[in-house]
C-alpha cells in the first residue's frame, strides 16, 4: 500500500436539515443553516461536554447528491489536536495494512441463500482488509471480511500458515455478516454450499498478505482518533404475537404468545456507531478507517447477486470524501443478533393475510430507492465522524486476551466442536475492542457497555467460527428465531439453557485486560 502525504481539503454538504452532532470528545460541529443545505465546519476548540452523543433523528443525514469540496478549508483535523494535546500522551503504533478485492472468479453459492443456485454476478465490490497493529512490543492482526461468516477452517488454517516470527497475540477475522457473499462456513451446509477451491485462494490470499504485513519494517507509524454517535437508523426485530408456528427437527407445532420476525421499534438495540481513524502523525492524514455499527446486512433489493451491502456504501462515501479512493476501512459488525435496518420499507409487511395471523407481518426488503436512502443515511454519519473525529486516544502499547468457552455451553448437535472464542484488544487507556464468535443479540452490548470503563468501546460479533445466534435466558423461554428457530438451519439441536451465563462469562475474563 502506498502511503500518501499531503493534506486534504474538504467541505461536507447536506441537502436536507440536519441535527447538531457533538462528537464525544464534547466539541460541537458549528452547523451553518441555509434553506437548502447545512455546511459542516470543523471544530477549533475543545469546549466540556456530555461523553456521548446522540443523533436523535433518524433522517438526520440524508443522501447526499453531491459532494462539495472548499479550497479555502486545510485539511488539519491533526494538527488542531497537536495544539491541545500533549503528543506524549497520545496513543502511538504502527500498522502495517492492505486491502483485498475477493469477488469469486467462477459462481457460488451465496452464504445466507439456502439454496443450491450459484452465482458471480457482482452488484458491488467485497472486499478484505488484513491490517496488523504493533505498539509497546505486542503485536496484534484484525482481518475485516465482506462475508456472512468466515468459518473455522479460514482462522485454522490461515494461523497454520503464518511465519512463527509473526509473534502475533491474537488473530482475530471479523465478518461483515452480509448475506449476499460467497459461503465459506462449511458447517453450516444448510445456509449455502461452500465452495472449496474460494475458500483455498482466499486463504492462500490472507495468509500471504499477512505474513507480508509481519515482515520487519513494514507498516507506518499512527495515531488514533475517535468519533462516536448515537444513530437511530436500527430496530430490533423480534416481536410478541399472540400465536405462531414454530418449526423444529422438521415438525411444526402451535404455540400461544410466542415471537416472530417482524418490525419492533421500542425493543432493543445498540445505537452506537463509533469511527477510529489512524492518522499520520506528521500530516494528519488518515491511513485507515475502522468502524463498528450493529446491524444485520438484510433486505437487498437484489438479493440473487454478490455484495457487501451497507458496508460497502459507507466504505465508497469515505474514498470519495478523503479523495482516497485506495483508502483501508475496516468494519467490525456489531452484536446484531436481533437488529435489522429501520426504514420506511422495512417497516412494512412481508406476508399477506390470512398467513401474517400466525407468522405475524414479517419485514418487507428495501426498495431500490429506499436502500439508496437508508444507506445515504449511514455513510453520511459515519462520514461525518471520521472527518471529525478530533479526540485522541491517550495511553501507550497494546494489550491483547483471548478466551474460549467449550461450544456445548451454546450449541448442541453441531457438526463442528470448535469452542467459541472472546477476545479483546485494547488501544492505549481509551479504545477497547471486543470480540464474540457468535452473533450475539443487542442485550448483550448494552450489558457490555455497563461494565466497561475504557472511553470508548467497539463491540464486535460474527468474529472466528460463528457458533450461531447466543440468546438471552428471557429469549430461551419465548422463543423465536434468535432462540430456538435458526438451530435447524444452522444444523444444530437446540440452545441450552445456562447460554447466558456462558456469554456472560467469556466476556467478563476479555473485559479485565488491564
Amino acid at each position: 500500500m502506498k502511503f500518501v502525504s499531503e493534506r486534504r481539503k474538504f467541505s461536507a454538504r447536506y441537502k436536507d436539515e440536519a441535527v447538531q452532532l457533538v462528537v464525544q470528545s464534547g466539541r460541537p460541529i458549528n452547523s451553518l443553516r441555509t434553506q437548502s443545505s447545512i455546511a459542516i465546519a470543523l471544530p477549533v476548540t475543545r469546549q466540556p461536554g456530555p461523553e456521548t452523543s446522540d443523533l436523535t433523528t433518524p433522517h438526520a443525514y440524508p443522501w447526499v447528491q453531491d459532494e462539495a469540496y472548499d479550497s479555502s478549508r486545510p485539511f488539519s483535523i491533526g494538527s488542531q489536536i497537536m495544539n491541545t494535546v500533549s503528543r506524549t500522551e497520545m496513543w502511538r503504533g504502527t500498522l502495517a495494512i492492505s486491502r483485498i478485492g475477493i469477488e469469486p472468479k467462477e459462481p457460488v453459492t451465496l452464504g445466507a441463500s439456502g439454496s443450491p443456485r450459484k452465482t458471480s454476478e457482482v452488484a458491488d465490490p467485497i472486499e478484505a482488509v488484513c491490517a496488523v497493529f504493533q505498539s509497546g512490543g505486542k503485536r496484534v492482526a484484525l482481518v475485516s471480511l465482506d462475508l456472512l461468516y468466515g468459518g473455522d477452517c479460514l482462522l485454522s488454517r490461515i494461523s497454520a500458515r503464518l511465519p512463527t516470527e509473526s509473534a502475533l497475540e491474537v488473530v482475530g477475522i471479523f465478518a461483515s455478516h452480509t448475506h449476499t457473499a460467497p459461503a465459506t462456513d462449511a458447517s453450516k451446509p444448510l445456509l449455502g454450499e461452500v465452495d472449496s477451491k474460494y475458500v483455498e485462494e482466499l486463504v492462500s490470499t490472507l495468509s500471504e498478505a499477512l505474513g507480508e504485513l509481519c515482515a520487519p519494517g513494514n507498516g507506518a507509524e499512527v495515531e488514533l482518533f475517535v468519533g462516536s454517535a448515537d444513530l437511530h437508523l436500527t430496530m430490533n426485530r423480534r416481536r410478541h404475537w399472540p400465536l405462531v408456528v414454530e418449526r423444529s427437527g422438521g415438525k411444526r407445532r402451535f404455540r400461544l404468545r410466542g415471537t416472530v420476525l417482524a418490525p419492533n421499534v421500542g425493543g432493543a438495540s445498540d445505537n452506537t456507531v463509533t469511527v477510529s481513524v489512524f492518522r499520520s502523525p506528521e500530516s494528519g492524514r488518515p491511513l485507515a478507517v475502522m468502524w463498528n455499527f450493529a446491524c444485520h446486512p438484510v433486505g437487498y433489493p437484489q438479493p440473487d447477486r454478490i455484495s457487501s451491502h451497507f458496508i460497502g456504501v459507507v466504505r465508497d462515501h469515505l474514498r470519495r470524501v478523503f479523495e482516497d479512493m485506495e483508502l483501508p476501512v475496516l468494519f467490525l459488525q456489531g452484536f446484531s443478533g436481533d437488529v435489522r435496518p429501520r426504514a420506511k420499507d422495512t417497516l412494512q409487511p412481508s406476508i399477506s393475510w390470512p398467513k401474517r395471523a400466525l407468522l405475524g407481518p414479517g419485514s418487507a426488503s428495501f426498495t431500490t430507492e429506499g436502500y439508496a436512502e437508508w444507506t445515504g443515511q449511514l455513510a453520511e454519519a459515519v462520514t461525518t465522524l471520521a472527518l471529525n473525529a478530533s479526540s485522541p486516544v491517550n495511553g501507550s502499547g497494546l494489550t491483547a486476551k483471548e478466551v474460549r468457552v467449550p461450544r456445548r455451553f451454546f450449541l448442541e448437535g453441531t457438526p463442528s466442536d470448535s469452542e467459541v472464542t472472546f477476545k479483546s484488544i485494547r488501544f492505549g487507556d481509551d479504545l477497547l475492542v471486543v470480540g464474540a464468535s457468535a452473533e450475539m443479540v443487542s442485550e448483550y452490548a448494552m450489558w457490555v457497555r455497563r461494565n466497561v470503563t475504557t472511553k470508548w468501546t467497539m463491540i464486535a460479533g460474527c468474529m472466528d467460527d460463528v457458533v450461531g445466534y447466543v440468546p438471552t435466558e428471557r429469549m430461551l423461554k419465548e422463543g423465536g428465531y434468535e432462540a430456538t428457530g435458526f438451530c435447524e438451519r444452522f444444523s444444530a439441536r437446540r440452545v441450552p439453557a445456562g447460554v447466558e451465563s456462558a456469554a456472560k462469562s467469556g466476556l467478563n475474563r476479555v473485559l479485565d485486560v488491564t
